[in-house]
């Protein structure tokens, strides 16, 4: 299953792509609380930020700001460990989904820059079996950015991403043949252009 989600160096406007995350699930034939996946994919990440951010404020850290540039840096990444079937921080170029073979190279990828930055990254895979094939409901969505976060929060270098002093992140999942693959940027910079 090959998916592709790349913002290059050049302007891209989203159009009718970007409307259909914006659609309530009603249009597309399904009660409110049941998503396609890619829809079901964007949710994961929603629900992520807010226990993300519940647990940096209980920690008396500051809430990172979610960032568009950031979070299609992220889901690049988890799309080529989905397609790649492995499960590392650094890429392999020869891929049409390769975007950089690290976290700073991708975010340069999708931020039209060409400097150092100080990021971090927290990547992971688990199974998880739908409970209807083709679809997520809301619940599985909390579910699998519960285990997400609790993983994460679990391993000492992880959880000091999720604590550092950075500002910005995005967090992307990507669901395939029983699995969740998902990635967490963050960066310390702060003035990065939101999407077109």
């Amino acid at each position: 299953m090959k998916s592709h989600l790349l913002l290059s160096k050049r302007p891209i406007h989203l159009g009718l792509l970007s409307l259909l995350f914006l659609l309530p699930s009603h249009y597309f034939g399904q009660t409110n609380d049941i998503y396609r996946i890619a829809e079901g994919e964007r949710r994961i990440a929603i629900h992520f930020q807010s226990q993300l951010n519940t647990y940096r404020l209980e920690s008396g850290k500051d809430s990172l700001i979610w960032n568009e540039r950031l979070y299609v840096a992220a889901m690049n990444h988890s799309t080529w460990m989905m397609n790649s079937n492995k499960i590392t921080h650094k890429e392999t170029s020869g891929d049409s989904i390769f975007t950089g073979k690290t976290v700073n190279d991708r975010i340069n990828f999708v931020t039209n820059r060409s400097d150092e930055l100080y990021c971090g990254e927290n990547i992971l895979y688990f199974p998880f079996d739908l409970s209807k094939e083709g679809v997520m409901s809301d619940e599985e969505a909390w579910l699998i950015a519960d285990l997400a976060f609790e993983n994460w929060k679990s391993l000492k270098g992880h959880n000091k991403n999720m604590l550092h002093h950075y500002l910005l992140h995005g967090a992307a999942f990507k669901y395939a043949n029983g699995f969740i693959w998902a990635t967490n940027v963050f960066s310390c910079e702060g003035d990065y252009e939101s999407l077109p």
